[in-house]
C-alpha cells in the first residue's frame, strides 16, 4: 500500500471484496474475533496509505470499518438493468427473486436510500456507478434520472462508468450536473 501511494502516486485506493478477511477461518491470532482481525488488516492498509489518501471500502463490513475508510459503497452493485438480469433465468427460484442484494438498479437505489443518514457521518456514501448511457444498457431513460436525482440530492461520492467521449450532449449534460466544475 505504501508502494502504490507514495512510489506510484495513487490517491484514490478501493479495497474490494475485503469482507473476505471476516469469514470464519483460522487466524495467526486465534483469540481475535473475525471483527477484530478484519479491522487490524484495514488499519494496516490506512496505515500503509496514510491519512491524505481516500480509501474507499467496497464489499466490506460496516462496523469495523467505521473511522477507517473515507468512503463505504453502500449497497449492491448497480447495473445496466432495473430488475436483476437473474430474474429472467429459468432457474431463477422464488428466493432469488426475492433477494436485494443481488446487482440491479431498483436494488442498489433502495440501499442508497435506506443508508442515507451514513453519508457524512460515518464516511461518504458511495453507490456505485452513475450510468447515463443508452448504449449497453435496459435502462429506460426515466430510470436513468431517477438515479441520477437520487445521487445528486444526497450528494453521495459520484464515480462515472460511462465512456464520456460516447456520450450524446444530452448524457454530458445530464452527468454534468453532478460534477463541480
Amino acid at each position: 500500500m505504501d508502494t502504490l501511494v507514495h512510489e506510484m502516486g495513487y490517491g484514490f485506493i478501493k479495497t474490494d471484496f475485503v469482507y473476505a478477511g471476516a469469514l470464519p477461518g483460522v487466524r495467526h491470532n486465534r483469540k481475535m474475533t473475525r471483527a477484530q482481525a478484519f479491522r487490524k488488516g484495514m488499519d494496516a492498509v490506512r496505515e500503509g496509505i496514510g491519512d491524505e489518501t481516500f480509501l474507499l471500502g467496497c464489499g466490506c463490513p460496516m462496523g469495523p470499518a467505521i473511522g477507517i475508510v473515507d468512503a463505504m459503497r453502500i449497497g449492491p452493485d448497480t447495473a445496466l438493468n432495473w430488475n436483476p438480469f437473474l430474474w429472467s433465468t429459468p432457474w431463477a427460484t422464488a428466493m432469488i427473486k426475492q433477494d436485494r442484494s443481488i446487482a440491479a438498479l431498483r436494488n442498489n437505489i433502495r440501499q442508497t436510500i435506506n443508508l442515507s443518514a451514513l453519508h457524512r457521518r460515518w464516511w461518504w456514501n458511495d453507490p456505485d456507478c452513475l450510468m447515463v448511457r443508452s448504449d449497453n444498457t435496459n435502462l429506460s431513460s426515466d430510470e436513468v434520472q431517477s438515479n441520477v436525482s437520487l445521487i445528486g440530492s444526497n450528494g453521495n461520492l459520484i464515480i462515472h462508468s460511462d465512456n464520456l467521449n460516447k456520450l450524446t450532449p444530452e448524457q454530458v449534460a445530464l452527468a454534468a450536473r453532478m460534477t463541480p466544475s
